[in-house]
């Protein structure tokens, strides 16, 4: 009974880790900016934590005396951390302040400060988390023939828990209840589930010391099923199993990123999917282990069937998705979503399921190692995560930016074909079906099932044609040419500009400098074509600095559009920075007599910061005695609801606000507010 229990309060542990995960992760975007490379380094550095946590913990799990109370001990520790994360968060803010200025414009050393705070920020929390799952693993295993089993049930639940706090806090909590209140109530949740561990906590018989020897003792080799598993096979299956599952959770993301509304939802129902499927591979684990299937010929076919899977996912994509054809225009929102879990659930649930069987089975295999159930599920999860943070990152900054989205994924099934291969080659028992079976499936990556043949962005054939793709960290970025017109769209679906809308985009910088008094130093939020930016070139302004968060819009817009942008990218007044703007403006000292931002598509996540009171009260402090700050908003994206909360959080920062039309379109109608320092008269 006492042991249904912990798995509850193992469930529940789960499910306020993702909690707090995603609002930390919310709040460190408003410190670092909401590039891919400030969302890397927090990710890695929380990650890193759990790593260590894993490790540290899992090596001393055997000698404690009451498992359960140390349990419970690490959970009052994650409360007590939460609860200081934002006094430190306060100290880095003002030691990032500092910095800045100073590293800015550094690059690798100004990553490797960012990642030092994130890890001053998550470290101390991820470590005790780290610690729970092989803690309460010696806790539940009390026979080392139960430690598949039991391991990879305790697994499954905790991470059916991630999936439910994913779910809580993407789509219910901030909505119902706000941020501070959701973190609020996670720290009673983790305090809770301490107060109940330990009252549940009894005395646990003490082995004795040669009986610990032998529990405790490092093996190098052990025969199950007729197979030299040694810890060196399964340390690299976990390592390169966490590898891969993470970087295909980045390349899936960017795939389905080319189709949905990129809104803080679509995000969160492609984690709650993944995290729901890789629950499911731990009780697919779980059954196996309770068939005592610890044979090289399972795993070897798992990890075939992994990678056919991987390999089949984008083909299965580009079916139901009709080629990339945009998903959820014109349905109600409970619609969209139901459609973006059943998409996502066909193309990434299904493998991801298969995928998540890899770690817990290696718990089955591990079974005969005599670690001891903590020490063995510390270390493989330890192994597993640090190799989660390694293919996170190298999908993100190397395989999209050298191969590309359909060549990565083709590289990461091929990995699982040679982990297999691998296995075949010291079964030379084997049947000749099971050991060609690896050979088959890489066979078929260079043929029928390759899938660099399919497009890298959707075009019409009929009026668009194709000039150049860049795939990189931050997004998918095509210039395309539509009759005489040159046009960039970003992610697929979103235009960033068109040179045959020149008059609009020139419009968006004529009026913030018209009713300017004597600009001198204008900045930008937002590139895209460069276009709007390259308007300003034609009055006596002295500086002029454009923050774009995507790099390879700047490289497009320098590539394609330099006739249309007036010597933007010639003029020694001009400085482009490839980073996120808002971050640019709250770091810098610098003043402006206008700042004007791009026409951003309000729900897009990311985006709703350059709406918010904190946004535009820095903004105000960045602009001189007399500056504006213009606002450019889409109204055919808002509604008057939407359009009225943006004004009203102007207004609580600038005294005036003035409205104008930016075009006279029926269809896509654009408008400025522009908030002024001073509340006069117009000229």
């Amino acid at each position: 009974m006492i042991q249904t229990f912990a798995f509850i309060l193992f469930f529940c542990s789960g499910a306020t880790a993702l909690v707090y995960e995603l609002l930390w992760m919310k709040e460190l975007s408003l410190l670092f900016g909401s590039s891919a490379q400030a969302a890397a380094t927090t990710l890695a550095a929380f990650f890193a934590g759990l790593a260590a946590g894993n490790w540290f913990w899992g090596e001393r799990a055997a000698r404690q005396t009451n498992s359960l109370r140390s349990y419970a001990r690490l959970e009052l520790a994650v409360a007590v951390s939460a609860a200081a994360y934002f006094a430190i968060l306060w100290a880095c803010a003002q030691v990032y302040g500092i910095l800045f200025p100073i590293l800015a414009e550094s690059g690798v050393a100004f990553v490797a400060v960012k990642f030092l705070l994130s890890v001053a920020l998550l470290f101390p929390a991820a470590f005790f988390m780290g610690g729970t799952l092989p803690v309460m693993a010696q806790y539940v295993v009390r026979q080392r023939n139960t430690l598949g089993r039991k391991a990879s049930a305790l697994y499954a639940t905790n991470t059916l828990g991630a999936a439910t706090g994913a779910f809580l806090a993407g789509f219910i909590l901030p909505q119902w209840i706000g941020y501070r209140a959701s973190y609020l109530s996670a720290m009673l949740v983790t305090a809770a589930i301490a107060v109940i561990a330990w009252a549940l906590a009894r005395p646990e018989p003490v082995p004795s010391a040669p009986a610990r020897a032998v529990q405790e003792r490092s093996t190098e080799g052990v025969t199950v099923a007729g197979h030299d598993w040694n810890w060196n096979t399964l340390a690299a299956i976990a390592a390169i199993s966490g590898f891969v599952t993470l970087a295909l959770q980045v390349l899936w993301i960017r795939m389905f990123v080319q189709v949905l509304q990129n809104s803080v939802y679509s995000f969160s129902a492609i984690l709650v999917t993944f995290l729901v499927a890789l629950a499911v591979g731990g009780l697919l684990a779980t059954e196996l282990a309770r068939r005592d299937a610890a044979s090289p010929k399972v795993a070897q076919l798992l990890l075939t069937l992994c990678g056919v899977l991987v390999a089949t996912s984008p083909f299965l994509y580009y079916r139901l998705t009709d080629g990339m054809t945009y998903l959820g225009g014109g349905e109600a929102f409970v619609e969209y979503v139901i459609r973006v879990f059943l998409y996502v659930g066909v193309v990434v649930g299904v493998p991801v399921a298969f995928l998540g069987v890899v770690l817990p089975y290696l718990f089955r295999l591990a079974q005969s190692q005599g670690l001891g159930p903590g020490r063995t599920i510390g270390r493989l999860v330890t192994l597993n995560t640090l190799g989660g943070v390694l293919g996170s990152v190298t999908a993100g900054f190397f395989l999209l930016e050298w191969l590309g989205l359909w060549s990565s994924l083709r590289l990461l099934a091929a990995m699982y074909f040679m982990m297999a291969l691998f296995l075949v080659m010291h079964r030379p028992t084997e049947s000749v079906a099971v050991r060609a079976s690896p050979l088959i499936g890489l066979l078929l990556l260079l043929t029928v099932l390759d899938p660099t043949r399919l497009p890298a962005v959707r075009i019409d054939p009929n009026e668009e044609s194709l000039l150049r793709v860049y795939e990189g960290s931050a997004g998918t970025v095509a210039v395309v040419r539509q009759g005489d017109f040159l046009r960039t769209k970003l992610n697929n679906w979103y235009t960033l500009g068109s040179t045959g809308d020149t008059t609009t985009q020139h419009v968006q910088t004529h009026i913030p400098l018209l009713l300017a008094d004597n600009p001198r130093r204008v900045f930008y939020l937002g590139l895209g074509t460069g276009i709007t930016a390259g308007a300003a070139l034609g009055y006596p302004v002295e500086e002029l600095a454009v923050a774009e968060i995507v790099p390879s819009v700047v490289t497009a817009s320098r590539e394609f559009f330099g006739e249309h942008v007036n010597g933007l990218f010639q003029d020694p007044r001009v400085r482009i920075i490839a980073d996120d703007g808002r971050n640019v403006l709250r770091g810098s000292d610098e003043r402006w007599d206008v700042i004007i931002s791009d026409l951003f598509i309000p729900w897009k996540a990311g985006i709703g910061t350059l709406y918010s009171v904190d946004h535009y009260r820095t903004a105000s402090e960045k602009l001189t005695a007399n500056g504006l700050y213009a606002q450019w908003i889409p109204l055919y994206q808002v509604t008057q609801m939407e359009l009225a909360v943006i004004a009203r959080s102007m207004l609580e920062v600038f005294p005036q606000i003035t409205a104008w039309r930016g075009n006279f379109s029926s269809d896509r109608p654009v408008l400025a507010l522009i908030g002024h320092r001073r509340a006069d008269p117009l000229s």
